[in-house]
Formats: C-alpha cells, structure tokens, sequence
C-alpha cells in the first residue's frame, strides 16, 4: 500500500472536502506519530571513535528506545540530569560510557558520556549474530523506531483516520470538530485493538 492509497482514502471519507495539500502534509505527520507509537524497530551498530562522544542516529532511526555500549544498556539521561552530575560532563572521557542522551531530535545526534577512549573493533561475521557472538567490542548498538513508508495496509484506515482527523480539527472552511473527534475516536479504537492482538 502507498501513500496514494492513504490519500485515496482521506478523499473518500471526507467526501472530497479535505485540502490535497494540507492532507499530502498530514501524511508526513503521521509517519513520525506512528514511529513514536513504536511499530517497528531496528538495530544497528555505530562504530565508535575514542574521544568523539557525538554520533548520529542511522538513517530511518527516528527515536532511540535503547542504546548498549559493550554488553551494557546505557540510561537515557537529559542535559540537566548531566549539568547535575558534572558541570564538565562534556570534557568526561572513559573506557566504557554510562549514558547516552539526545543532543537534537531534529538533527538525529546522540551522545555518549563519558566520550569512549577506545576505538570500535572491526565487526568480523564469523557466527551470523552481529549482536551476539560477533558483537565487535567497543560499539555501540542502537536500538530505535523506524519511520516505514509506505504503511503495511492494516495501517491504512487508521492513518486515514488520523489525517481527517487533523484535517478537520484546524480552522477554516472545512472545520467539522464532531467529525475529526469521530475520525480520533475511531483511530484509537483501531490501534488498541490491533496493539491488544499483535499486529
């Protein structure tokens, strides 16, 4: 299914009322809002350079639900929790990190703290578990929510849903709030029902 659909399908429930512009914008939106609803998810290694704490989320990563260095989970800290530990938190360097925080969510940058003294082994397939046997010391492995398009098509009336529901939340012309309260009523009855059955 593809973004066509998703939009053929606003058309349809808004009987041709919904603005082709702002629905083609909504989409985007709802990629992001589904990744943070937690779908799907991925791993991947990032290759550590000593004394370099900044590094960028792969592409496709939109949040980080977990990141390990070595065989350890890294907490999720805020730049007020480091400002507390450490006022040079920054300037920190170790063999093995403790925490990892979001620089900036628009930029897609994590840091590691304290920044790592040992270079990234090279990752060497000789079992077929990159995050297992093969798992090359000294990296760190980032667990995060992906951004999927196009939707997997049971996804497609809940999207739907949630652009007309957008779509007629907003002022102007075509603002109905019954209709885009019932559009969100709906949705989220959707997604509970397929969260309750695992899909």
């Amino acid at each position: 299914m593809s973004q066509a659909d998703v939009i053929q399908l606003v058309t349809d429930l808004s009987n041709g009322l919904a603005d082709p512009i702002r629905v083609t914008q909504a989409y985007s939106e709802i990629l992001d809002l589904l990744a943070d609803r937690q779908f799907w998810f991925e791993a991947q290694l990032v290759s550590v350079v000593a004394g370099t704490g900044s590094y960028t989320l792969p592409d496709g990563f939109i949040y980080p639900s977990a990141v390990l260095y070595d065989d350890r989970e890294l907490m999720a800290e805020t730049r007020q929790g480091l400002e507390a530990y450490n006022a040079n938190w920054r300037d920190l360097q170790s063999d093995t990190p403790f925490c990892y925080f979001l620089e900036d969510e628009l930029d897609r940058n994590f840091r590691l703290v304290p920044q790592p003294t040992q270079n990234s082994k090279n990752w060497v397939p000789v079992f077929g578990s990159p995050l297992g046997l093969d798992y090359a010391p000294y990296s760190a492995c980032v667990i995060a929510t992906l951004q999927r398009d196009p939707f997997q098509w049971w996804l497609n009336l809940h999207a739907a849903l949630m652009i007309c529901h957008l779509e007629f939340i907003r002022e102007g012309p075509q603002q109905d709030v019954d209709f885009a309260a019932a559009c969100h009523t709906l949705a989220m009855l959707l997604m509970d029902k397929m969260a309750a059955h695992g899909q």
